[in-house]
């Protein structure tokens, strides 16, 4: 930011030395320029979303501070009255960037915006038309154009806003004086004449948001969801035990959360950006009207004058406001980040509910499955009781807040307003100003509770970045890509997450062309040595090297079926579009599926739909069409009878001459499809292959 400093600090140089021109002295809008510029140099990390608000407000700051000089020389002299820019408004967005720059130091930001910058460093393209001509922009670069647009339809909203709080004093005047064309001009001409503007602006700033923000959300839910999902964290994750809890929730609700509240009328930080930006751009402007409106007022004696008394009325009264509504307040944060956690676990378990509810209906488990349910309930009860107690003593003291501001300036001016001290238009005016400046003062403690949820969003986001971060590498030992063509683990140990041994100086070879059974016990791990050639399993040491270029494929004994097209079940992991049809119906039918090959575009849940033996044979399908290098079949074909078992061998040794089985079973009738066997015991120290397995 060391470009805006340069501006900020030509813009004071010339700002401090009017005076030598008989422009007059304006050398406090000279310091706050200085200290906004000595806020662009302070070194020290800065978000893409802080530098992007600091440019705009030290850029505005810098053109805005020239304009009241080349007003004081009269260069303007032409320029409507309204356009008058006054010092107020300079200092206030020297304020901002001063302001955003020790926010940025501060941890709870740090780690919001942390979050936020992926939009402003997403390398995806937004697709749009303009003219009838497709454009590809850059998110990164929607973004910082998305803001800066918001940004300044948030600062012309605030200055229609200022000029009818003018306008209403106007108004009030010309009632109290009994004015009857001024009321009228100023009813039916001057107010729609900035009321329609200031509409049209509203509505404008309102729809940009909202699609600002959808867009936010989009980029953020990719990222999370290819760093969930694409790297395999995933399962990482649900090894490494219970540390991060629901992270597709996480994703689902806490991001929109996160951005802009939700649905639910919260806070998040595109809302409570532009809503502080809109409070504060004009607080020095009400604060100006409240200091004005002070001079006329002597509460202690007529000779007795304090400057800015109401003004400083409203900092007080906001201190106490604050200060009362942490300490209520406080205990929210805590209970609105286990809010999202027992409301993930319940939806988590009647989620399941459904998917088994086959066999929780075969096994008459219904009464259990509700016994479940309502403790899991009992936990979101519980919570929500903690919250209800809460909130409604900081709702109590909010809404006593609120009526007591908005009566306060009444009772402070209205003794003098019925002596005829001030007008009517000055009373309206400074309860508007009153408000306005309350309301800034105390913006953070009026949205105390939807900002303690935001700060229970911004840990869980942070504790699932830095869950994703841990499980970024796949861990486990040194892969080397092999010469030779084959699969090989050398003293390799292969470990369960609790540290428990499944294998000790475990050396194996598979080379290309032999197929190879795998037979033993149950629980001496065998799955888990294919987790570990898949390049999923965390937990091992040693050597593996695997050949260059060759595909795997891993069928296990469950396989998954996404909801949708049969197609898209049988084409998976590729998508539903990579094959023909006919291929499609060709791996079907000879899977010993034929009659669902006219079923290709129907939607249904497949898991469901189809027996245990019916989802083995689409698995079988789709290494048929996916003709892998290398095939590992875990117990792939147990839900099959041995007649349709030995024909699914055959077809896979027919359609697939050029791939290699590795395969995992107890039927003796497998022995026929395999040309070596690996007999694995059991002994107390866990996975040993007998001698005549250590290929050389």
């Amino acid at each position: 930011m060391i470009w805006l400093g340069a501006i900020l600090i030509a813009a004071s140089a010339a700002v401090l030395s009017a005076e030598g021109f008989g422009l007059g002295s304006h050398r406090l809008l000279g310091g706050f320029l200085v200290l906004a510029a000595a806020a662009s140099f302070r070194a020290g990390p800065v978000s893409a979303f802080h530098r992007v608000l600091m440019a705009l407000f030290g850029c505005e700051a810098a053109v805005l501070a020239l304009s009241v000089l080349a007003d004081a020389g009269g260069l303007l002299a032409d320029r409507p009255p309204a356009l008058t820019v006054s010092e107020p408004v300079v200092m206030t967005l020297c304020l901002s960037v001063a302001a955003l720059r020790a926010l940025a130091g501060l941890p709870v930001v740090r780690r919001a915006l942390s979050i936020a910058d992926r939009f402003f460093a997403s390398p995806e393209r937004t697709h749009i038309r303009i003219l009838g001509r497709p454009l590809a922009i850059p998110d990164r670069v929607l973004a910082r154009v998305g803001v800066v647009v918001i940004v300044l339809l948030n600062q012309v909203v605030v200055v229609f806003q200022i000029q009818t709080l003018l306008v209403s004093s106007r108004f009030m005047d010309a009632l109290q004086a009994y004015d009857g064309p001024t009321f009228w001009h100023t009813l039916l001409v001057t107010v729609p004449l900035w009321t329609l503007p200031y509409l049209c602006f509203f509505l404008l700033h309102h729809i940009l948001t909202a699609l600002l923000a959808v867009r936010w959300r989009r980029s953020m839910s990719a990222d999370y969801t290819r760093r969930w999902i694409a790297t395999g964290a995933h399962y990482r994750m649900g090894l490494a035990g219970p540390g991060t809890d629901n992270p597709d929730q996480r994703i689902q609700e806490d991001v929109p959360l996160f951005i802009d509240g939700g649905h639910g009328g919260g806070s998040g930080v595109v809302d409570l950006t532009f809503s502080v930006i809109a409070t504060f751009s004009s607080f020095l402007a009400y604060a100006l009207i409240l200091w004005k409106l002070s001079d006329q007022l002597r509460p202690f004696g007529p000779d007795i004058v304090i400057p800015g008394l109401l003004l400083w009325a409203a900092v007080l009264y906001a201190v106490v406001i604050t200060a009362v509504t942490i300490a209520i307040g406080r205990p929210l944060i805590p209970l609105s980040f286990r809010r999202q956690h027992v409301e993930a676990d319940y939806r988590y378990g009647l989620a399941r509910l459904r998917e088994y509810g086959e066999q929780i209906a075969l096994m008459a488990g219904g009464r259990t499955e509700a016994g479940i349910a309502d403790r899991l309930f009992g936990h979101v009860q519980r919570n929500a009781y903690a919250i209800i107690v809460m909130t409604a003593g900081l709702s109590l003291f909010q809404v006593t807040c609120t009526l007591l501001s908005h009566n306060l300036p009444y009772i402070a001016l209205g003794a003098l307003f019925l002596t005829h001290q001030v007008t009517l238009g000055d009373l309206s005016q400074a309860a508007a100003a009153f408000g306005s400046v309350s309301a800034a003062l105390t913006f953070f403690s009026a949205r105390f509770t939807s900002l303690a949820a935001l700060k229970a969003v911004i840990d869980r986001l942070s504790s699932f970045d830095d869950a994703l971060d841990r499980m970024a590498a796949p861990g486990g030992g040194r892969v080397e890509v092999g010469r030779d063509g084959a699969i090989a683990l050398a003293e390799a140990a292969i470990r369960l997450p609790d540290g428990t041994a499944l294998a000790e100086g475990l050396s194996l070879r598979f080379v290309p062309g032999e197929n190879v059974l795998i037979t033993g016990p149950s629980g001496t791990g065998k799955s888990t040595l294919f987790r570990v050639l898949a390049g999923i399993w965390p937990h091992w040491s040693g050597r593996m090297s695997l050949p260059e270029g060759a595909s795997l494929l891993v069928l296990p004994q469950a396989p998954y079926l996404p909801v949708g097209s049969l197609r898209a079940a049988v084409s998976y992991p590729a998508p539903a579009d990579a094959f023909a049809d006919e291929a499609v119906a060709a791996a079907l039918r000879d899977a010993g599926l034929g009659h669902l090959a006219a079923s290709l575009d129907r939607d249904e849940n497949w898991s469901q739909t189809l027996s245990g033996g019916e989802r083995q044979r689409v698995a079988i399908a789709r290494a048929l069409l996916a003709t892998p290098d290398w095939l590992l079949l875990d117990e792939a074909t147990s839900a099959m009878d041995p007649a349709l078992e030995r024909q699914v061998y055959e077809t896979l040794k027919r359609r697939l001459p050029q791939t290699t089985l590795i395969s995992i079973g107890h039927r003796d009738s497998l022995i026929a499809h395999h040309a070596r066997r690996i007999d694995v015991p059991r002994d107390g120290d866990g996975f040993r292959c007998p001698p005549a397995a250590q290929a050389a």
